[in-house]
């Protein structure tokens, strides 16, 4: 019994110190955040075969509106940070979630390909300023808890991808593919309300006086150390993997879709 307590008395007591190490609230609020936007972007390729169907185009055009989601998600990584440190995380932030919620809308809306392709756009920039602002406002909150915090909204995020995908995917079986982004809407919009009160204007210090030109030396100087460098060529395997994943879960279920 009492090694059977050990892990619960564990979760506690870390608890206990996330608790006393920084605001919970905020944590909380911004790993919601994190968990809406992996999820969505989950959501997005999941419901697919169904928009495709609807809107009569080929694998090669669905194919791009995947690549069109993940290319825009990716550009916003540096934009979203460097825009953080002029206006603040908590504008990005929410920001960042009511042009998701936007993107959700237009989606639901979409009677033509042309206002899909725009609303996949949309999602891909709303998404991306996400990821890299939610890291700096967790490390500015938390100290010696700050791992531990980080761990606790990466694994929101997976969550999110499990927990929407099945979600959309039950809720399109039954209403169709645009209640399947639909339902995300009201969370959506609770999320942005919910960071704009938690959050602080700015979490982490200000550059002050630091020229744009100084922070991007200092910037390269970092990304060519040996452990960074590593930590990145891991994370872009890991990125490919999860790729590869999603485009052959895509294929299988426009094979069934198709059989059916």
């Amino acid at each position: 019994m009492g090694a059977l307590s050990r892990p619960g008395s564990l979760l506690v007591r870390t608890i206990s110190d996330i608790r006393d190490d920084g605001p919970v609230s905020i944590l909380v609020i911004v790993s919601l955040g994190w968990f809406l936007t992996l999820g969505v972007r989950i959501v997005y390729p999941a419901l697919l075969p169904q928009v495709t169907a609807e809107f009569g185009v080929s694998n090669a055009t669905t194919g791009a509106f995947i690549g069109i989601l993940w290319t825009t998600y990716a550009l916003l990584q540096f934009p979203g940070g460097a825009i953080a440190d002029i206006v603040g995380e908590r504008l990005v932030l929410t920001g960042s979630i009511l042009l998701s919620a936007g993107a959700v809308s237009v989606i639901v809306l979409s009677t033509t390909v042309e206002m899909f392709v725009l609303a996949t756009v949309l999602l891909g920039l709303g998404t991306g300023l996400f990821g890299t602002t939610r890291l700096t406002v967790i490390s500015a909150l938390f100290d010696r808890m700050r791992t531990t915090a980080i761990s606790a909204n990466q694994a929101a995020g997976n969550v999110g991808n499990v927990v929407l995908s099945a979600s959309a995917g039950f809720v399109s079986v039954y209403l169709g593919w645009r209640w399947g982004f639909g339902f995300l809407l009201p969370v959506l919009f609770a999320c942005a309300i919910g960071l704009w009160i938690a959050l602080p204007r700015r979490a982490s210090p200000a550059t002050g006086d630091e020229s744009f030109r100084q922070t991007m030396r200092k910037v390269a100087a970092s990304v060519r150390r040996p452990s960074v460098l590593a930590v990145t060529a891991l994370l872009s395997l890991i990125a490919c993997c999860t790729t590869s994943r999603l485009t052959q879960t895509y294929r299988t279920a426009v094979t069934s879709s198709r059989i059916s």
